[in-house]
Parts: structure tokens; C-alpha cells; sequence
């Protein structure tokens, strides 16, 4: 038996193919591919975008906590699909924030825990380095559970040693699967006819192209938004008005900002830099594990750009009304919660509640569906 592990990176589609794997897993089981629900997370009430999932994120934690638990779930789960492959994935497997020796620590456990499997092979997807890391930024901006105030510069000097450190992040795994270490590039697998398809067929699986299967999850927000929900993270507040109000905003700015630029949070000297730092460290390592990023084609991208580029000197009114209407109205919905349980709570009262019971059992019909409409308004 094969297991693959699926370990990202972050913002390489993996929400999408998560999501498509777990709808099509019976054509996978027929292929001889099993993608476990055992561990699979659904973040879709949680987050502020729709189908939000760090897919068997179930199964990572179980294997930092020692769960022995969860582990011998998923091995009946296998045991009992009998399939000869096993596909897990994961992103937040990649460990990208984390020094040399805190993701070693978990390397050790994840080997552990899969312990059982003598056949392992690691396959990651990687994004040009200077669109990776700015998609990691404006996705950690509206994210629900980061909430990320610091600008899009500080921001990339402070993590950019760790994220784009390529070589160093993936090296634990080329040594976890014994140099079964598969690299593909982002941008080309998207510029095929179809994602899903074209991920999978390098899996040696086909599965179903629908219209459903290439539909986009999410897209990363332009500019001008994320600003304005940076500063709003500066400012602070509860997560529950934030939650209420970010994820409307997004929905209603995603349309607005299709018909404007979205320019790039980094200038292209700062990016161009990006490369530099990616191509001096991990050039080598990628190639020899299949991804050969051509530098200079990158480079001539970025130049194409500078006469475009300009930095952000402002958000404009109608974003920052949408934002402010939004919250609004979820500052005003949270007031008449309040309201409805208070009143909630003095009609349960039973020295109110059995008076009222008989008055309502004397009133006509029509006087019954008013006050029935007033308690589903107010006490429920």
C-alpha cells in the first residue's frame, strides 16, 4: 500500500481540490484511491469565505497530540476500503512559519504516526515565490483565526526567511519518503485547460470535469480591501461583529474590485529581491525534485510591471462605506439577539410564563398567530 501525503503549499488551489476530492471520493475508491473522512476538517461555518477547509487537518493534530485514538480510526478506515493508495492532504503539513528545529520536533511525530506505511510519497505545489508570498499575506489578513495587522512590508521581512526557505522546508520530507519527493509548479498546472485534471492525471487519476469541478472556492481580495480589513484587525474589536461583518464585505467588494486594477501590495524592487533570496537558496534543491522555475522570465514579468506599479496612497469612500454599512448592520443584528434572549428569559420565568400561556389559549385565531409570530421574533 502507497500513502501520499498532500502537504500544500498554501494558496496553490489545495481548498479547491480538497473539497473536489471528498465530493468525488467513490470515483477515487474505483481508481484504487482512498481519500479518508477520518480527520478531514470542514471550516465552512467558521471561516469567512464559503468551503473554507485545511482538509485533514484531523489527522495532523492527531499526530502532534500522540492520538492514538484517531490513528487506529484511520487505519480501520483503510483496512476496510482496501484500496491500494491513500491520499492525504493537508497544507498546513508544510509547517511554513516555523524555525528549523520547531518543525523537526513535529517531523518526528508525523513519522510516527505513519509509521505503518513503508511506501510514502510526498507531492507539493509551489507558487512563484513573490505571488505566494503576498497571497499568504492578504489571506492571513481576512482570516478569521490570524486577523493580520502588520503591513504587507513588514509582514514580508519578517517571514519571508521561513516561508520562502523552499529547500530548508521540504528537505524533512525528501527525507521522510526517502527522496519520494514530487515538486509541481502552481502556475503551471493552472494554465492548463482544467486544475482538477490536470493535478490529478499526475496522480495517474481521472476523475469528473464538470462545470461544478471548475468553479473557484476563493480568490484572494485586491489591495484596497485588505487594507481596509488590516486596519480594522489594527483596530481591534470582537470576533463575532468582525465575523458578521468581514465575510459580506469580502462578497460584495469581490464585485467592486473586478473592475479595477489589482496591483500587487509589493513593489516590484522588493519582489524582484524575492527571487533573488529563492533562487540563491533553493534553486538547486526544487530542480532536482522536478520544479524548475525559470528566474528570468519572472524577472522580465516584474519589469513589464513597473510602469504600471504604484503604491497605495488610498481606499476608496465606496469600500470603506460597504465595510462601515456591514458592520452596521451586524452591530445592530448583535443588539436585537440581546434583546430577544432578555425577553426570552422573563417569558420562561414561570411566574410569567403560565399567565401568559392562558391568556393565549383565550385569544381567537388571529390573536394566536400574532402572538406566535411575536415569539419566533423574539423569543427563540
Amino acid at each position: 500500500m502507497k500513502l501520499t501525503l498532500h502537504i500544500g503549499l498554501h494558496k496553490t488551489g489545495t481548498t479547491f481540490l480538497q473539497r473536489q476530492f471528498i465530493r468525488q471520493s467513490e470515483q477515487l475508491a474505483q481508481q484504487g484511491w482512498l481519500f479518508p473522512q477520518t480527520g478531514f476538517t470542514d471550516h465552512s461555518s467558521q471561516a469567512a469565505k464559503s468551503e473554507a477547509t485545511p482538509g485533514h487537518q484531523g489527522i495532523v493534530n492527531a499526530a502532534l497530540a500522540g492520538n492514538a485514538r484517531l490513528r487506529k480510526k484511520l487505519l480501520q478506515e483503510i483496512e476496510s476500503a482496501r484500496c491500494e493508495n491513500v491520499l492525504i492532504s493537508c497544507e498546513n503539513l508544510s509547517f511554513p512559519f516555523l524555525l528549523p528545529e520547531q518543525r523537526a520536533m513535529r517531523m518526528e511525530k508525523i513519522r510516527s504516526f505513519f509509521s505503518n506505511f513503508k511506501n510514502i510519497e510526498i507531492i507539493a505545489v509551489l507558487r512563484r515565490p513573490d505571488s505566494y508570498l503576498e497571497s499568504l499575506y492578504r489571506e492571513r489578513v481576512v482570516s478569521l483565526e490570524t486577523r493580520e495587522s502588520r503591513t504587507a512590508m513588514h509582514f514580508a521581512e519578517s517571514v519571508s526567511s521561513c516561508v520562502l526557505n523552499f529547500s530548508e522546508m521540504l528537505d524533512p520530507w525528501r527525507e521522510l519518503s526517502s527522496n519520494s519527493l514530487r515538486l509541481f509548479s502552481y502556475e503551471a498546472l493552472r494554465d492548463q485547460s482544467d486544475y482538477l485534471s490536470a493535478f490529478a492525471g499526475e496522480l495517474g487519476i481521472v476523475l469528473n470535469t464538470s462545470q461544478e469541478s471548475h468553479k473557484k472556492i476563493y480568490s484572494s481580495p485586491g489591495r484596497q480591501s485588505i487594507e481596509l480589513v488590516r486596519l480594522a484587525n489594527a483596530l481591534g474589536g470582537s470576533d463575532a461583529l468582525h465575523r458578521a461583518t468581514l465575510s459580506p464585505f469580502l462578497q460584495a467588494a469581490a464585485h467592486y474590485e473586478n473592475t479595477t486594477p489589482n496591483l500587487s501590495v509589493l513593489s516590484p524592487l522588493f519582489r524582484e529581491s524575492l527571487l533573488d533570496i529563492v533562487q540563491a537558496s533553493s534553486q538547486g534543491f526544487l530542480a532536482q525534485f522536478g520544479l524548475n522555475w525559470d528566474f528570468n522570465a519572472m524577472r522580465a514579468q516584474i519589469d513589464a510591471e513597473k510602469s504600471t506599479w504604484s503604491p497605495m496612497d488610498n481606499i476608496n469612500t465606496k469600500l470603506v462605506e460597504t465595510y462601515a454599512s456591514f458592520g452596521q448592520t451586524a452591530h445592530d443584528l448583535r443588539k436585537s439577539k440581546g434583546l430577544a434572549q432578555a425577553v426570552r428569559r422573563v417569558i420562561l420565568k414561570p411566574g410569567i410564563r403560565d399567565p401568559l400561556l392562558r391568556v393565549y389559549g383565550a385569544l381567537p385565531d388571529r390573536g394566536k398567530q400574532l402572538a406566535r409570530s411575536f415569539y419566533s421574533r423574539w423569543g427563540r
